[in-house]
């Protein structure tokens, strides 16, 4: 990245130069983690109770990029939240919900991955539920419809002034 200049080194520091390229390679190299199992599901406690699968140590979860969204700009979307799983079978033994055969119905949907992606950086509310970092739900939204799209230049535009461009 130092040859592309994107980042430089100073001293015993490396300084991003060029975060606008940064984050056109980064968009250039994304694909859509793939995803080994779902299960739509009905909460009886609610979304809010998806916080519990923070008890058990071992499992990687977190709200999807795409579920994301409202976290960071304005967004109307309808279906359920999507959350990415290391462990579908220990996601749902926690939750306890309800499988939804029909995905509309559905408050969540729970993804089989282990992409680390989906995982790094995630932004944790006073709820505990984990919540897709900034740039992995622009990532996402980025390749999607065109609302996505228009909602990922929004987030884009807020990564960029947060890097002083």
């Amino acid at each position: 990245m130092e040859d592309d200049r994107i980042v430089g080194k100073s001293g015993g520091a490396i300084a991003l130069i060029d975060p606008m390229l940064l984050l056109d390679k980064l968009i250039g190299a994304w694909r859509n983690p793939p995803f080994r199992s779902r299960q739509a599901l009905r909460l009886p406690r609610g979304f809010e109770s998806v916080s519990i699968l923070s008890t058990d140590p071992p499992l990687r979860w977190a709200v999807t990029g795409e579920s994301s969204v409202t976290r960071y700009t304005l967004f109307g979307q309808g279906g359920p939240r999507r959350i990415a799983v290391s462990d579908i079978a220990a996601a749902l033994k926690l939750l306890e919900g309800i499988p939804e055969p029909v995905l509309n119905f559905a408050e969540v949907e729970l993804l089989e991955t282990d992409e680390p992606g989906c995982f790094f950086e995630n932004d944790v509310d006073e709820k505990g539920i984990r919540w897709a970092g900034k740039i992995q739900t622009w990532l996402e939204l980025a390749t999607g419809d065109a609302r996505q799209r228009e909602a990922a230049e929004d987030i884009r535009g807020q990564i960029l002034h947060e890097a002083k461009v």
